[in-house]
């Protein structure tokens, strides 16, 4: 009781909402009252004497850390960009990103406009053509084996017009044959057009890959090799001066010559081809009723021609061996050096917070060389997919009994032409 209580004061009451309760309660009596509840509120597992079953709870993980391997809230952000970090993926985006969009006509004008993109595109045009021919070719065939009609469109009764055509080819399978083949027939023409015109703008390009060998200092190399033999032969000459020296490594010096001269020795041969096959170099037979007489249609022109064409298809195929080489071992020495420490790179920044933005910046230069020798290596592998099934290499025919497949020739030589069309596609 209070002390109040005990001189005979009255106790202090309380007003809920401005209105006096029936029956006051004192404040010890409402202290008590307010214990009783919170005693009846407690869990029962918490009524016994003993400790608390949260004083057996294990600390967070992060509580156990050392403060200086604690974590900062500068740190967290930069810790979960981890996770964006690009993978095998991003080397692709990285290339397609540098270059700019397709969907707008000025890109491809201005790569059309190069000497090199303008002989791509009508390559893509050879090839396509030359896979109609087949596709339109194996439709025929195929037609021909179940075919068992009348054998000419013009005997065919009550054929006349278009409509009437487009009726025929459905119920009779000899017009349907014959329609294959003539569309066919005109895919050829158009490819060996192609590829006629394509040769006419090759003329005079061995000169630019002298030119790039001679760039590389390989001539000099080789003058140094002859007028100074080995130190210990007798013809050695006593004061040696120092070899010419090469930044670049000896397999990728001798891989990219070899290159060089393959493409030199295809460009020489594809003139001479061209020049032959268009009967400038066809021989002039002297008469004595005519002075001059040139025979327009010499037997001799077709032989020369296609031998010329098969020693340009050795060259190149030689050529592009060797590239396949150097662009594999750059590409792995690549992949293994530069591309992983530019990831580390960017990791180390993450994990210390500074420098984020040039590592990312050094990361996605890396990634687009990385996406072109990638590029590079995939041109070496169609490259050596067409030429060996070409006329004077014939890898297939010797080996395997019989000529690649038309589709996977036609497949190699689109992609080879896709990938020049992609190094001269201007950059964004």
């Amino acid at each position: 009781m209070s002390n109040k209580a005990k001189r005979g004061e009255p106790p202090i009451t309380f007003k809920a909402g401005g209105r006096s309760p029936s029956n006051a309660v004192s404040l010890s009596k409402r202290s008590e009252l307010h214990a009783e509840e919170k005693k009846d509120d407690m869990n029962p597992l918490e009524l016994h004497s003993g400790p608390s079953f949260d004083q057996f709870a294990l600390p967070p993980p992060s509580a156990c850390l050392r403060p200086s391997l604690q974590p900062t809230p500068e740190i967290q952000p930069a810790a979960s960009s981890n996770k964006n970090v690009p993978g095998h993926l991003s080397v692709v985006r990285a290339g397609l990103y540098q270059k700019r969009s397709p969907l707008e006509i000025k890109n491809w004008i201005a790569c059309l406009l190069t000497l090199d993109g303008r002989d791509k595109f009508t390559k893509v045009l050879q090839y396509t053509s030359r896979m109609l021919c087949w596709y339109f070719s194996g439709l025929a065939m195929r037609t021909a084996s179940g075919a068992g009609g009348s054998g000419s469109i013009d005997a065919l009764p009550g054929i006349a017009g278009a409509a009437s055509l487009l009726g025929a080819l459905y119920t009779n399978l000899d017009v349907r044959q014959k329609f294959y083949l003539a569309i066919s027939k005109r895919f050829e023409e158009l490819y060996k057009s192609l590829v006629t015109s394509r040769k006419a703008f090759r003329i005079g390009r061995s000169i630019i890959e002298w030119d790039k060998i001679a760039s590389m200092g390989v001539g000099d190399y080789l003058n140094y090799m002859l007028l100074h033999p080995l130190a210990d032969s007798p013809d050695a000459l006593e004061k040696t001066p120092i070899p010419p020296s090469f930044s670049t490594p000896a397999w990728k010096l001798l891989g990219t010559t070899a290159k060089l001269v393959g493409l030199m020795g295809f460009w020489a041969f594809d003139n001479a081809s061209f020049i032959t096959g268009s009967g400038f170099l066809d021989p002039i037979i002297c008469d004595v009723d005519k002075v001059v007489l040139v025979d327009p249609k010499c037997p001799e022109r077709t032989t020369r021609k296609n031998r010329a064409a098969e020693w340009a298809s050795r060259f190149y195929f030689m050529g592009a061996v060797a590239g396949f080489y150097v662009n594999a071992r750059s590409l792995w020495g690549h992949r293994r050096n530069e591309l992983r420490k530019a990831r580390e790179r960017l990791h180390d920044a993450i994990a210390e917070s500074t420098g984020i933005e040039d590592a990312k910046s050094h990361l996605e230069k890396t990634e687009r060389d990385h996406f072109e020798l990638c590029v590079a290596l995939l041109k070496s592998i169609a490259d050596v997919t067409v030429f060996s099934n070409n006329p004077g290499v014939d890898l297939h025919l010797k080996y395997r009994g019989k000529k690649n497949h038309e589709g996977l020739h036609c497949l190699g030589g689109l992609i080879s032409a896709s990938t020049v069309l992609y190094n001269n596609f201007p950059n964004a």
